[in-house]
């Protein structure tokens, strides 16, 4: 439309590439908060040194975590785009995902609209905004997934991505620098080429002491974001009955619970908080 035309001319031709971290240390502190992951922190800290020998600006190649459910793969990779400061869009590959969603839909359709990349580089801020595919191994089950996963294997690929093509604006841009971080239970489902283009990671539950670990820092980040002002942060023996969880669950057990607590005029949590199963 007329509007976006407008907002791109605004803009310019030329788009910010994210630094990164500037203090190195938060990804040490994003490693013990997910002991679990280290190996995966560890190579995006030798792309960031790298990045930085070079002079070439913020680029991780893609990454592929696969792993059990629940062991945190799509908690860790929007915590990572917060540590290194990246706009993040999470691209659910276990519904029916067509190509348009990347690359824009065709003219011919009446409800035609921009693809996420050109919505992320075009009309945003930054040339390395973060794309995550959560579930990646999921997309080839539905009909369409076939054609999202096959435009992958040119925007997964530096060269080809510089020169791609919105559909719906019929404009090309490039998104080379695009972060892609990927999802998996079962990553044998994913095809052979596509997954070749992924530096792979499988992920372990984290054993007993990494859990408690996690959940500690979990609750430390979630209390003051999940509860209202001067509410305390609870100590290790609460944490302890949460450790078994998943991120996720993490999150919903204790919205549930500092719900519980406020309802009874309390600014801190009791056992009789969580559900009946976790006593």
């Amino acid at each position: 439309s007329a509007d976006i035309y407008k907002a791109l001319a605004a803009r310019g031709p030329v788009r910010r590439i994210a630094r990164g971290v500037d203090d190195l240390q938060d990804l040490d502190e994003l490693a013990h908060t997910l002991p679990h992951l280290r190996e995966v922190i560890a190579f995006v800290r030798s792309q960031i040194l790298l990045a930085r020998a070079n002079l070439t600006g913020l680029y991780i190649p893609p990454i592929l975590l696969a792993g059990d459910p629940g062991v945190g793969k799509t908690h860790f990779a929007q915590e990572l785009a917060g540590v290194l400061g990246l706009p993040v869009h999470l691209q659910s590959m276990d519904t029916d995902v067509s190509n348009a969603a990347f690359l824009g839909s065709d003219k011919k359709w009446g409800n035609s609209q921009m693809g996420v990349l050109f919505e992320l580089i075009g009309l945003g801020d930054y040339a390395n905004p973060m794309v995550i595919l959560d579930e990646l191994d999921k997309a080839s089950r539905h009909n369409s997934g076939g054609m999202a996963t096959q435009s992958l294997h040119s925007l997964l690929e530096p060269v080809s991505a510089r020169t791609v093509r919105d559909v719906s604006l019929e404009m090309e841009f490039d998104a080379s620098r695009v972060i892609w971080l990927a999802t998996a239970n079962e990553p044998e489902r994913i095809a052979a080429p596509l997954r070749s283009r992924f530096k792979q990671f499988w992920i372990e539950q984290p054993q007993a002491a990494d859990a408690i670990q996690m959940a500690q820092a979990m609750v430390k980040r979630l209390v003051p974001e999940l509860a209202p002002d001067q509410f305390k942060v609870p100590g290790r023996s609460f944490v302890v009955q949460l450790a078994h969880l998943s991120a996720r669950e993490i999150r919903q057990v204790l919205r549930e619970a500092i719900g519980k607590a406020v309802v009874n005029g309390r600014r801190h949590l009791e056992p009789g908080d969580l559900p009946a199963e976790l006593h």
